[in-house]
């Protein structure tokens, strides 16, 4: 759907805010938001990330009665918008955010675009995560640094993202599918 598409939409859903309940009206913002939800959900749940997911998707309900959905975790950011210092940026609002592909621990890279991860072991690929070990002067292992991980970051998850495309696409259909052609 375009943009001229959703204003249009928009156009006609306040046309028929006076004519129109406020349980019809919910009923579309509900199934909008529980879409996004479960695009968001699966997004994250399949993310690849250096250490522990904790990423939380949840539909609030705000003060004024507008409806949220929202992303919440210690981790949300380096999981939505990547971590990789070598990784492409792939998520359409990072720059506009002021995020880039290292930007967040600028001094803290290696050159060859490692850095330290300290806590428990993600489901990022293995070939983006390796132990800190010690070595001896011949090369071989001598002690596994616990909790201590070299890697070069996660890609982007895109999953909120993704979530507002899914959502702005469901508008129309969810206008349809309660009022009939609303465009």
């Amino acid at each position: 759907m375009s943009i001229s598409g959703v204003a249009s939409t928009v156009r006609h859903l306040e046309s028929l805010r006076d004519r129109v309940s406020e349980d019809r009206m919910q009923r579309i913002v509900s199934a909008v938001a529980e879409m996004g939800l479960s695009v968001a959900q699966a997004g994250y749940s399949k993310a690849e990330y250096p250490g522990p997911n904790d990423v939380r998707v949840s539909i609030v309900t705000g003060g004024d009665g507008a409806t949220y959905l929202v992303a919440s975790g210690t981790r949300v950011l380096f999981i939505e918008f990547g971590s990789g210092v070598n990784l492409p940026d792939t998520n359409p609002w990072a720059s506009s955010l002021g995020i880039y592909p290292g930007g967040f621990s600028s001094g803290k890279i290696r050159p060859s675009g490692w850095w330290l991860y300290r806590g428990e072991r993600g489901g990022v690929k293995d070939g983006n995560i390796s132990p800190v070990v010690d070595r001896d002067r011949y090369g071989n292992v001598t002690k596994v640094r616990e909790g201590r991980w070299w890697t070069q970051g996660n890609a982007s998850a895109n999953a909120m993202y993704e979530a507002s495309k899914k959502m702005r696409d469901a508008l129309a259909d969810a206008v349809t599918r309660i009022w009939g052609d609303a465009r």
